[in-house]
């Protein structure tokens, strides 16, 4: 079934929904036996769809005492308003106001969507990606990167002589086949490597240090260990794994992320076009009046 026929095959629900409970009742009909308060059947209808989504509709609707909570969740929200505008706890003006805004923002936001739209079916979006796809190439390029695995022998606290026999020590185990990841556990002063057992995974070039990078980048055989390398942490044994060429995403492939990503940023700029002529229209028909003077008025009331 076609999105537009399926929305409003919804809403035909929710409407008929309503007035099954009501008897079929008539618009404007009131629900409650109160000369204070008035809850009509367009009420429902607008307080369910602020709340409800199409897709949660007929669930939501069919629930036991669906209509009646939410009639007394009405009249609850207007009996406590009703009240409190009694009380003098907010001033009538301010009543109206809100009323009036809450109106014309429900308004202004279907108005600016709807144009919105228009922007957006007018906008050659692949033409719009292919061009920042050519502005961020670099971005849409894997780097060539390496697989590698090693055990830090750290300097920091030992003597040459004791760094050396250290060193030496994780050698000789290496050349007698002792497993590597049971000798990054063992020997490694890597903190990571507790957790790790030594995989660095993928590293790309400028991640780890110069002489750390050139070694591992020029090892080709899986499997391969390294001689020691020295670097300012310590003495290292590298174990090679696998390297990655260098790799160009494609446009058609990066196509969708690009455009998903453009209306994302160019919605908010197609609202401001949208309301752009209002804000000139009113710059043009705004009557003369004193800044400071207004200014100091709305702080004076302000600070009541």
């Amino acid at each position: 079934m076609p999105s537009q026929f399926t929305s409003a095959y919804a809403l035909l629900m929710v409407m008929l929904t309503i007035f099954a409970f009501t008897g079929m009742a008539a618009k404007g009909e009131q629900f409650f036996h109160s000369q204070d308060i008035s809850v009509t059947d367009d009420d429902l209808f607008h307080y369910l769809k602020d709340r409800l989504n199409p897709e949660v509709y007929e669930s939501a609707l069919s629930k036991p005492d669906a209509m009646r909570n939410s009639l007394v969740n009405l009249y609850v929200i207007r009996k406590g308003a009703l009240l409190a505008e009694q009380s003098g706890l907010v001033q009538k003006s301010e009543l109206d106001y809100y009323r009036a805004d809450g109106a014309d923002r429900v308004a202004l936001k279907y108005f600016i969507d709807l144009e919105t739209e228009k922007l957006f079916d007018k906008t050659d979006w692949e033409a719009l990606a292919e061009e920042q796809y050519i502005i961020d190439a670099e971005k849409y390029v894997a780097p060539e990167d390496v697989w590698v695995e090693h055990i830090l022998i750290s300097s920091e606290g030992r003597s040459f002589k004791e760094l050396s026999e250290r060193v030496a020590e994780v050698a000789g185990r290496i050349e007698d086949g002792a497993p590597f990841y049971e000798l990054a556990r063992l020997y490694s002063d890597d903190p990571s490597a507790e957790r790790n057992e030594g995989d660095l995974g993928y590293v790309r070039r400028g991640q780890t240090v110069s002489q750390f990078e050139e070694m591992a980048f020029s090892m080709t055989e899986p499997g391969q260990i390294s001689e020691p390398v020295l670097t300012r942490f310590g003495v290292h044994f590298i174990r090679f794994n696998e390297k990655r060429t260098a790799e160009t995403v494609t446009f058609e492939k990066a196509k969708p992320l690009i455009i998903d990503e453009l209306k994302k940023t160019r919605g908010s700029t197609f609202k401001a076009e949208v309301l752009a002529p209002f804000r000139l229209e009113g710059r043009d028909l705004l009557v003369d009046f004193e800044e400071e003077q207004l200014a100091n008025q709305m702080f004076r009331r302000l600070s009541e």
